[in-house]
This record gives C-alpha cells, sequence and structure tokens, in this order.
C-alpha cells in the first residue's frame, strides 16, 4: 500500500481488520474450539492454540477500554498497560485505551528490534496521523 496520506492508511486498515473480525471462519474457530473444550479438556484448547500461535511470528491484540476512572484500594490508577508473556512470537502488539487514551505495549525477543528505533517510528506515525486528523475541518 502506497497511501501518502496517514489517515487513508488508518481507514483501509480499519477497513481490513473489520472485515477479518466479520469473517465466518472466525465462528467456525470458535465452534471447533468449543468441542475440542467439550471433547478433550482446557489443556488440549490451550497446547493447540500454543501450536497454532507458534507458527506465526507477531500477535497484534487490543482491549475495549473501561470508560471510568478505576481505583485499587481506594488510589486511582492513572493508566493500565497489557500484554501477553509466554507467547512463541517474535513481536506482539497489545492496544488498551483507558479513558480515552490510548497505550500500546509491544513485547519482542531479546535483541531483535531496536528500542529507540522503534520508538523514534512510532512516534513519528502517531504524530503524522495526529496532523492529518486535526486538518479535518469540523462538522
Amino acid at each position: 500500500m502506497t497511501n501518502t496520506n496517514p489517515l487513508e492508511f488508518v481507514v483501509a486498515a480499519h477497513r481490513s481488520i473489520n472485515n477479518k473480525r466479520n469473517s465466518f471462519t472466525i465462528h467456525v474457530v470458535a465452534h471447533l474450539l468449543n468441542l475440542l473444550r467439550k471433547l478433550r479438556g482446557h489443556q488440549e484448547v490451550a497446547k493447540f492454540l500454543h501450536n497454532l500461535l507458534k507458527n506465526t511470528t507477531t500477535v497484534i491484540s487490543n482491549v475495549i477500554d473501561p470508560l471510568q476512572q478505576m481505583a485499587l484500594d481506594n488510589h486511582p490508577i492513572s493508566g493500565l498497560y497489557f500484554t501477553i508473556v509466554g507467547t512463541p512470537q517474535s513481536v506482539t502488539v497489545t492496544m488498551l485505551s483507558y479513558m480515552g487514551k490510548l497505550r500500546v505495549a509491544f513485547r519482542t525477543e531479546k535483541d531483535f528490534i531496536d528500542a529507540h528505533e522503534l520508538n523514534s517510528c512510532m512516534e513519528d506515525a502517531f504524530k503524522k496521523i495526529f496532523e492529518a486528523a486535526n486538518d479535518i475541518p469540523s462538522p
């Protein structure tokens, strides 16, 4: 994809994710996993999923945000991060928005990606998307 407008890229990515999310395959796999769980148990489902995931290099996950501030023992929580550990992927990207603020966490193999380079690229990408979004006139 050679979009020069960052918002066109975001819209195209959003469309692609929605198409995959609404795919019939998701429902078939859910039923098959449920059947496997009933016939063989939770351990077999976990083993199956681990074997499936070990053949992938990247996982992207997101969590729907709580809109109201949470507290732990009456201490307000200012932000949350979420990541998946123990998976065989080289790169895992997890996203969580909390009270309208997006948090992105990256987990990679040791020395797989230069952290400073990744941080610079992500800041540049978010800046370009933010600037393109600000150029859109409000209705």
